[in-house]
């Protein structure tokens, strides 16, 4: 049934808030991952996502002329990122189309080869400057203080997940067990 669209009195239901809240805090994340980041899925950075890093970045810009810069850099990121990935698939390297990236730099940092132990100390990048910049530049640190939190947000949101699924695929596979044992004594 095609949705309706909202009328004046109509409000947004508690999973619409959470899914916009989730989508804020990807897009804050996203103004971070261009730059930390890797090998990215086709979809890795979805319209609104990126829609939201960007009028974040703008509406910061406006009171810290350096994220001007950053701004700038990052466009230049997420462009690279994704030439990579269209280079990436004609060449028949395909990753999941929501893939969020190989955290390279984390990686590289914390010599580490786990990917899913380099994404949970990814934030630590990006919080530690934000902490050092935050005395002298407190809305450019508490930007990146922001970032990190939200990077670690979404990578725990991703886990859990993740987690959900596999435990639903376990139980599919219990159920499955069961039935067939069942349809033996038929």
């Amino acid at each position: 049934m095609p949705q309706q669209p909202m009328g004046p009195g109509d409000s947004i239901s508690p999973r619409g808030a959470v899914n916009l809240i989730n989508e804020f805090i990807a897009g804050y994340a996203t103004g971070f991952t261009p730059f930390l980041r890797r090998d990215f899925g086709p979809e890795a950075f979805p319209r609104f996502t990126g829609v939201f890093a960007m009028i974040l970045m703008l509406l910061m810009a406006a009171s810290v002329p350096i994220l001007r810069l950053y701004f700038v850099a990052w466009i230049i990121a997420l462009l690279l990122a994704r030439a990579k990935t269209s280079a990436n698939t004609r060449r028949g390297l395909y990753q999941h189309s929501g893939y969020n990236g190989v955290p390279a730099v984390a990686m590289r940092l914390f010599r580490c080869k786990d990917e899913a132990r380099a994404k949970k100390l990814e934030p630590l990048i990006v919080l530690l400057p934000g902490i050092a910049l935050f005395r002298d530049y407190d809305q450019l640190g508490g930007f990146f203080i922001g970032g990190a939190v939200c990077m670690w947000m979404v990578e725990s949101t991703i886990n859990y997940a993740y987690q959900r699924k596999a435990q639903a695929l376990r139980d599919a596979r219990i159920e499955a067990e069961y039935l067939a044992e069942l349809s033996r004594h038929l």
